[in-house]
């Protein structure tokens, strides 16, 4: 039985018209190189290293149908020995109507991981986003420390 899931973030594309314009146009290699969609993916791209994932253009649901995400972007973490896996994949869509960011896909029988992996795959997209608002208002010697559920970032700004 499948049970796919939305989670909307408060995360917003900054961009919503131009994103939407180049879905009508089918142009994924220009929505790839959006600076949002880059930031996500490297966000996405470090969960997945960190688990031994890979990214898909989309998630799977129970009956193992594909469902393309607009971002291009879904986690798959295969199954390993006593590891947890995603293998149905967490996909990451954006609302064509508000622009909010959602974590979309089939979490049956792995909730609480699926959980995890959404936290942290925001939390990770966030801290790289601090950090390039940071570097633009060049801020420098900008560092992240890594707590248990949170984040510390801090740079130094000199007049």
């Amino acid at each position: 039985m499948s049970h796919i899931v939305e989670a909307k973030t408060k995360i917003v594309c900054p961009n919503l018209p131009e994103f939407l314009a180049l879905i009508r146009q089918g142009d994924d290699m220009t929505i790839a190189e959006l600076p949002f969609i880059l930031l996500l993916r490297q966000a996405v791209t470090m969960v997945a290293s960190e688990y031994e994932g890979e990214l898909k253009p989309y998630y799977l649901d129970y009956y193992q149908i594909q469902h393309r995400v607009n971002t291009g972007l879904a986690l798959h973490i295969p199954r390993q020995a006593g590891k947890q896996a995603l293998d149905r994949g967490l996909g990451l869509s954006i609302d064509e109507k508000t622009g909010v960011l959602t974590c979309v896909g089939d979490p049956y029988r792995v909730e609480e991981f699926y959980e995890a992996i959404q936290r942290r795959i925001i939390r990770t997209y966030t801290t790289l986003a601090y950090m390039a608002a940071m570097r633009l208002e060049q801020f420098q010697h900008v560092s992240v420390q890594a707590l248990q559920e949170g984040v510390v970032i801090s740079g130094e700004l000199y007049a």
